[in-house]
């Protein structure tokens, strides 16, 4: 196999959804408890000043944006759900929360995942003809050399050749079809540490008399970084481009000269770029294609962050999560964003089950590897308290 290897300021669908849901997005982090206020209650928690959330998840996530690596540029197309477990290689999912006098959060979150796609694309019918080219041949002057019986003689020779015609019939071959894979496995860890500025009884914020409503609303802001390990492969590989053989014509004498078929060596390069709809990479020789790009790469991007938090009931919580990151700090992304929204209920005092939608989105270009993707799903978890 064969490895292949400007920055224009642009806005891509990944940072036009993170902008639009700004106001959403300043919310990040784990899954918030019913009983997290800050009132007589929680000085009484056997817990005392400090609570753990060990939560364990499954995110069904799809892929969708477009991957270069090296010069090779693959978009990565929306799958249905049943292509999503399947081409879900690897995944892990897990995070956890610690909260000091119901105030004070520190939370973090790990993900391990590698997800393949396998699309074919083509073949594409090519084809050239019919078609004359001319061209006007250089006149030749020489000499050539007599022998007579007085000795060699010399006489000048000019040869007048005119314009050379050659005609080309119609020929029809195809391009393809390309069998593409792309593999991307990825390791995200994100680490925040926050403060939680309101814990309200949801009743005396909405006019009530009530200071007992065991129902709270929340909010906190969060600031910290996410880590990113990102390695991408994409394999393309066609069969060979199979010309027919055909004649050419050319007006000197009536000369035919075959082209195509066997005569045609495999490593000559059929086309320098190959530019299809949600493919592109450096050229296509008539062998046909075989390309194996491989590139990773890791960054950091700083966070800012907030969560919203407020109880249905004693048991029911809703619960909006998200962040805002990169900036194109250093080595950072470009863009970042990520939002979750669920709702959490209560089994007991222990345990609880969350199920809610997931997205995060990024843009980073790296040189060697231009990532320009969003990655979203349903999520179902636990979550053990303590």
């Amino acid at each position: 196999m064969t490895n292949r290897r400007t920055e224009v300021p642009r806005i891509s669908g990944a940072r036009w959804w993170g902008l639009a849901a700004a106001t959403v997005l300043l919310l990040v982090g784990a899954p918030v408890r019913a009983d997290d206020g800050v009132d007589a209650a929680a000085a009484a928690d056997p817990r005392g000043d400090w609570e753990f959330d060990l939560a364990f998840y499954g995110w069904v996530s799809d892929i969708t944006g477009n991957a270069t690596v090296d010069d090779v540029t693959v978009d990565i197309e929306p799958q249905l759900w049943n292509d999503i477990i399947k081409n879900l290689d690897i995944a892990f999912f897990g995070g956890a929360e610690v909260r000091y006098r119901s105030r004070w959060i520190f939370n973090f979150d790990l993900n391990l995942t590698r997800l393949s796609t396998e699309e074919e694309k083509g073949p594409y019918p090519i084809g050239f003809g019919p078609e004359t080219f001319t061209t006007a041949l250089k006149p030749v002057e020489g000499r050539i050399q007599v022998d007579t019986p007085l000795g060699p003689l010399e006489v000048p020779v000019q040869l007048r050749p005119g314009v050379l015609r050659v005609d080309v019939p119609r020929v029809q071959t195809a391009l393809g079809p390309f069998d593409i894979e792309t593999k991307l496995t990825q390791v995200i860890s994100r680490a925040m540490l926050g403060y939680r500025v309101v814990d309200e009884p949801l009743g005396a914020l909405c006019g009530g008399e009530s200071q007992d409503d065991p129902r709270r609303l929340r909010f906190d802001l969060l600031a910290g970084i996410r880590y990113y390990r990102m390695r991408t492969e994409v394999e393309i590989e066609s069969p060979p481009i199979r010309v027919p053989p055909f004649q050419v014509t050319s007006s000197l004498s009536g000369g035919r000269v075959i082209v195509g078929g066997e005569l045609l060596p495999p490593q000559t390069i059929a086309l320098p770029r190959v530019d299809l709809p949600g493919l592109q990479f450096p050229g296509v020789t008539y062998g046909g294609t075989d390309i194996d790009a491989d590139e990773t790469d890791w960054w950091i991007d700083p966070l800012v962050g907030a969560r919203l938090g407020t109880d249905v009931s004693e048991k029911l919580s809703v619960i909006l999560v998200g962040n805002v990151g990169g900036f194109g700090i250093g080595s950072a992304s470009k863009f970042s964003w990520e939002t979750l929204f669920f709702a959490r209920y209560r089994l007991g005092d222990h345990w609880s089950l969350a199920a809610g939608y997931r997205a995060l989105g990024y843009e980073r270009d790296s040189g060697d590897q231009v990532l320009d993707l969003i990655q979203h799903g349903p999520v179902l978890g636990a979550t053990y308290s303590f």
